[in-house]
């Protein structure tokens, strides 16, 4: 389960060549490697705070939709794995400056694709600028941290 939610792509490819072994056996090896995205997804969803107030109109807001929500993640928690595990660098559109547009902060970089420093990415490589991730990822925390607070109080 946790290599079909990290690699839903893979699976589907493995499981077109028509051997599900070859499934079980690829995430019995990679079991140890995948917990991990999985604990960090699941975390940020089950404490989803709300969307922020003030959102940019269209193309430019981060959808916050189960299904996008999840996908999103996991590809900058796979960008997080490989700066952490192979020195390869976040896309630098996830860098960029957030534009104001109607006087609201972009939470998607600008565009269907951009290059720079030598790199080339496309919309799908960099769903989102760091600043939403950082609302998503600090608002989970606080609203994990007041239902823990809570239930101790309600404990006795």
């Amino acid at each position: 389960e946790r290599f079909e939610f990290s690699h839903p792509k893979l699976i589907k490819q493995l499981r077109a060549k028509g051997d599900e072994l070859w499934v079980e056996e690829i995430a019995y090896y990679l079991d140890q490697y995948l917990g991990a995205t999985k604990k960090f997804v699941d975390f940020i969803i089950h404490h989803l705070p709300d969307p922020p107030s003030e959102r940019t109109p269209g193309s430019y807001q981060l959808s916050w939709e189960k299904g996008d929500l999840e996908k999103d993640l996991r590809t900058v928690y796979s960008w997080r794995s490989k700066a952490l595990h192979a020195g390869v660098a976040f896309p630098h559109p996830m860098f960029d400056i957030p534009r104001s547009i109607e006087g609201v902060v972009t939470e998607r970089p600008l565009g269907l694709a951009s290059s720079a420093h030598g790199g080339s990415w496309v919309a799908k490589d960099a769903p989102m600028l760091l600043h939403i991730f950082e609302y998503l990822v600090r608002n989970a925390i606080k609203k994990w941290w007041a239902d823990t607070v809570v239930q101790a109080d309600g404990a006795g």
